[in-house]
């Protein structure tokens, strides 16, 4: 985890977590540090199953890459700021692969799930970048701020192909249970199992979904979004910041 409120001073000085005990780090850059702990613990725990949650910072602000990273975007003319961006999502790809050979070469690949996710669209604050033309951004209940990808990599065992499924983070519980044969947790869950078309039959039917943001307490008045089936009803965001009453707007 990280020490202090403010997460990290730059990519290359913070404070991590580990074991217990704060160890600050200078000089190395966040994400190839994750990495690296990633990759240690695979090759620590190779002999038994294990479960590894990878959740880097990047590319999340302060922005910071190295220069000759950046250099390679802002030849293509593309602004200091989101060149930076990409520099920071080229090394997490670096990285994500580093860790899928690792896997390759402890002869784990084939028995190891992987489960690649974003966890919201981009920062408007970090400058324009892609986002596959789709309405908003980080932030918001619009299609940009909360539709990501979600990828599972499992050689052997699930073929390749892509889906439709609205599929949401509350399924995931249910559905890595299911492909681990541990059955449906017994929980009262909100998410659906979708292991079995991730194996190729058709999707399972989507319960109805929601979404909210804002700063301070929950407001159903503010950036509140409700999907069933085909439909989707949206009460747009006002503001960033703490929503002083509710919002009339539609």
């Amino acid at each position: 985890g990280f020490i202090g409120d403010d997460g990290i001073k730059s990519y290359n000085d913070y404070t991590l977590e580990v074991d217990g005990a704060p160890r600050r780090i200078t000089g190395r850059y966040l994400t190839d540090e994750l990495t690296a702990h990633a990759i240690d613990f695979v090759r620590r725990h190779r002999a038994a199953p294990f479960f590894l949650h990878l959740a880097h910072f990047a590319p999340h602000r302060p922005l910071g890459a190295p220069a000759d990273r950046i250099k390679t975007h802002t030849d293509r003319g593309v602004s200091l700021q989101t060149a930076t961006v990409y520099a920071m999502v080229e090394i997490l790809d670096h990285g994500v692969g580093a860790l899928l050979t690792a896997l390759d070469e402890l002869g784990l690949r084939e028995r190891t799930l992987v489960v690649f996710a974003s966890d919201n669209g981009p920062d408007p604050l970090a400058g324009p970048r892609f986002n596959h033309e789709r309405r908003g951004a980080k932030y918001d209940v619009f299609e940009g701020g909360i539709r990501v990808p979600l990828v599972f990599s499992w050689p052997g065992t699930l073929g390749a192909g892509r889906s439709e499924f609205p599929a949401h983070f509350t399924d995931l519980l249910p559905t890595l249970a299911e492909l681990c044969g541990l059955g449906r947790p017994a929980l009262s869950l909100d998410g659906v199992s979708f292991a079995a078309h991730l194996r190729g039959a058709p999707p399972p039917v989507a319960p109805l979904r929601a979404w909210q943001w804002n700063r301070g307490v929950p407001n159903y008045t503010h950036n509140l979004a409700v999907r069933d089936g085909e439909w989707k009803l949206v009460r747009p965001p006002q503001t960033r910041n703490k929503i002083d009453g509710d919002s009339t707007a539609a």
